[in-house]
């Protein structure tokens, strides 16, 4: 269930306390409708630019979508291709799903992505693509470390670079 940010809750404070009720029954109505509107939306896969980023089609409209809790090698690195490749097969002619978390400072939608009502963020750190991106939430992690048990994808290197690191050692000045 979505809070109401600080800012709301404050401009809610300033109103007599029956409408501080009324506002927050508003509130969480609204909030829950949008959460759960973005079920209802089908997508069909536009576009696989990395193993957590693709780009979805609902309706003509094209929406970004950076993986919720999930961080994938980067395209340049080692496994980025293979990561990619694996998530363009988990979605390649399916019913596609977005559980909409938040946007994120590039603007692109940031959520938990389902084909087939199978959570497809899961799946791609399960299979070693990903590692659980534990700065944002720790959902991922049980999968993460299943996958580095057995040594599943990425698992598979020696000494695997988390992409933060990657980013940081390639950002460009």
């Amino acid at each position: 269930m979505k809070k109401p940010t600080k800012a709301q809750m404050k401009l809610i404070q300033k109103l007599p306390f029956k409408y501080q009720i009324i506002a927050l029954i508003i509130f969480l109505v609204v909030a829950n409708f949008s959460y759960f509107s973005s079920f209802t939306k089908e997508y069909s896969l536009e576009h696989v630019s990395d193993g957590d980023t693709i780009t979805l089609l609902a309706k003509g409209e094209k929406i970004k979508v950076r993986f919720y809790g999930i961080d994938a090698p980067e395209s340049a690195q080692e496994y980025g291709q293979f990561c990619k490749d694996m998530l363009g097969d988990f979605l390649k002619g399916k019913e596609i799903k977005l559980e909409i978390k938040d946007k994120d400072k590039y603007g692109r939608v940031v959520g938990i992505v389902y084909a087939n009502n199978e959570d497809i963020n899961q799946k791609m750190v399960r299979n070693g693509c990903a590692w659980s991106y534990q700065n944002y939430t720790k959902k991922y992690l049980e999968d993460e470390k299943y996958a580095r048990a057995n040594k599943l994808g990425l698992w598979q290197s020696k000494n695997p670079q988390n992409p933060r690191d990657f980013r940081l050692e390639h950002k460009r000045n």
